[in-house]
């Protein structure tokens, strides 16, 4: 893949979503969505799933021989 597609996607993509999600809490006027205000009262679950995440792609990427 070209330099300029893998940057705009590495870069568009994140930013699409952080717009989305700041629209969607502009439009609850700060008010979280249901599932969204079940996780926020558990931080450890979150950065647990963030981390097994992190190391579950880093191996299939190791595996798929990248």
């Amino acid at each position: 893949m070209a330099p300029l597609p893998a940057l705009l996607i590495a870069l568009g993509v994140p930013l699409l979503l952080l717009l989305g999600f700041t629209l969607l809490l502009e439009q609850r006027r700060g008010h979280l969505p249901g599932w969204l205000a079940a996780l926020s009262g558990r931080d450890a679950l979150l950065w647990n799933i963030g981390v097994g995440l992190l190391i579950g792609l880093s191996l299939l990427r190791v595996l798929l021989g990248r």
